[in-house]
């Protein structure tokens, strides 16, 4: 939801200088603004940034794979799975 629509589901309480003091706003508003805090908040975790920062340096450095499509993804993996059941075969 954009800033202008929240501002405008939102009623201010002022006090009797005429201070706003809080902010009523409808209940699932209330949730989504919520949702919003926790996965910032999960972001902000020094694991997440540090993972987010092996992930930069994994696709700068060239260790990711790239597809075009779900079903290009989904041949690769199908190779790599089929690679790794006749390792595992062979070496038993």
């Amino acid at each position: 939801m954009r800033a202008d629509a929240i501002a405008s589901k939102a009623k201010i309480v002022v006090n009797a200088q005429g201070k706003p003091t809080e902010v009523i706003i409808p209940y699932r508003l209330y949730q989504d603004l919520i949702r919003l805090k926790i996965s910032h908040e999960i972001y902000e975790q020094t694991d997440t940034q540090e993972e987010i920062k092996r992930a930069q340096k994994d696709t700068a450095t060239g260790k990711t794979k790239r597809f075009t499509s779900a079903a290009e993804a989904l041949a690769w993996l199908d190779e790599v799975m089929t690679f790794l059941s006749a390792k595992v075969i062979n070496e038993r």
